[in-house]
């Protein structure tokens, strides 16, 4: 399936193979509502693929069966909605923590947990691979 396509990337394609991303970004989100999932017109709902890397197990405590584990988590999903064949001349981009915001993520959840937090020693340790095809793999700390 094609994504449908907006005049304002064609028309910003010349720009952006000046490597103009920014840009970029901002012609593909224009339209983009990060509120819906990508598959919100489709009759499935959208696949998100988990990962998790155990960094370590740190405390266990037995008389509250309860532990503190520090890991990475890696989601990968598609959203038709941002693909950008050959309209850069990129194969993906590598967005930080501050646009991650106008993207949509799924809302993972541990059943049984008590806490959790991002790991944002300076900054989120949060990161979003955004693939020519509408693959997105969003990984965290």
């Amino acid at each position: 399936m094609v994504a449908p396509v907006r005049t304002n990337l064609i028309l910003l394609t010349v720009d952006v193979k000046k490597h103009n991303i920014a840009l970029f970004l901002n012609a593909l989100l224009e339209d983009y509502d990060n509120t819906v999932t990508p598959t919100f017109d489709k009759p499935y709902p959208t696949n998100v693929n988990v990962s998790l890397y155990i960094n370590n197990i740190d405390a266990v405590n037995e008389q509250t069966m309860d532990f503190t584990v520090n890991l990475f988590v890696t989601q990968t999903w598609h959203d038709y909605r941002l693909e950008f064949h050959d309209l850069i001349d990129a194969t993906y981009l590598e967005l930080d923590s501050k646009l991650i915001k106008r993207f949509w993520v799924p809302d993972l959840y541990f059943v049984n947990e008590k806490a959790s937090k991002v790991h944002d020693v300076t900054v989120p340790n949060t990161l979003l691979h955004l693939h020519m095809d509408g693959t997105v793999v969003y990984k965290m700390r």
